[in-house]
């Protein structure tokens, strides 16, 4: 459910109740917000989808506090029957947002980062979803995301490495979406342990 507030506290207009799409008895939860620099704002959440699974899904309202276009559903191209989890959103000065979340594949036997680009209309935008897989067949989970001074934006999450524990991983993209160098963080002089959950902020010098 979203409700929006007046600025002392009471409420304003009525609550918005999101589902999944054509789902009316699943589960929704882990829901995600992000306000844009127009007074509107966008509301992330995974629940079951019509296939049973679990999706990622995506509305955007506007300012006023009334849902704006359709809400959108997220997966990993080409796979409709894998369970997505754990959306993060942030937002750019344009009006554009990003969406970034992990995904199984049907067998559970691997996973990986989606990062899902959106305009200010709230339609995707023409680049296709970027996948984050580093060691191919291995498990990335959790990401973090944050958006740099410069319009940039960072992706940070754990996964397995080439010595088969975990690490943090670390991908820079540019404002158009397209990814700039890679970094993969551990302990100094520790390569054999296990990494978890990262977390990410903003520098005003736009460092991160």
């Amino acid at each position: 459910f979203v409700q929006k507030f007046n600025a002392n506290g009471t409420t304003y207009g009525s609550k918005v109740m999101l589902e999944a799409i054509n789902v009316t008895n699943g589960n929704e939860q882990n829901s995600q917000i992000k306000t844009l620099s127009d007074g509107s704002y966008i509301v992330t959440f995974e629940g079951i989808d019509i296939d049973s699974d679990q999706s990622i899904f995506v509305q955007k309202f506007n300012a006023n506090g009334t849902t704006f276009g359709s809400m959108i559903q997220l997966e990993p191209d080409g796979v409709t029957s894998g369970w997505d989890y754990n959306p993060q959103i942030t937002t750019l000065d344009n009006g554009s947002y990003i969406v970034t979340w992990h995904a199984f594949n049907p067998d559970w036997q691997s996973s990986a980062i989606f990062v899902q680009k959106f305009n200010n209309d709230g339609t995707t935008t023409n680049n296709p979803q970027i996948t984050l897989n580093p060691v191919s067949g291995g498990y990335d989970l959790n990401p973090q995301i944050t958006t740099l001074s410069d319009g940039s934006y960072v992706v940070t999450w754990h996964g397995n490495d080439v010595n088969g524990d975990q690490s943090v991983f670390v991908q820079k993209f540019n404002n158009d979406g397209t990814t700039t160098g890679n970094n993969l963080v551990t302990l100094e002089g520790i390569t054999s342990g296990n990494d978890f959950y990262p977390q990410i902020n903003a520098l005003n010098n736009g460092g991160y």
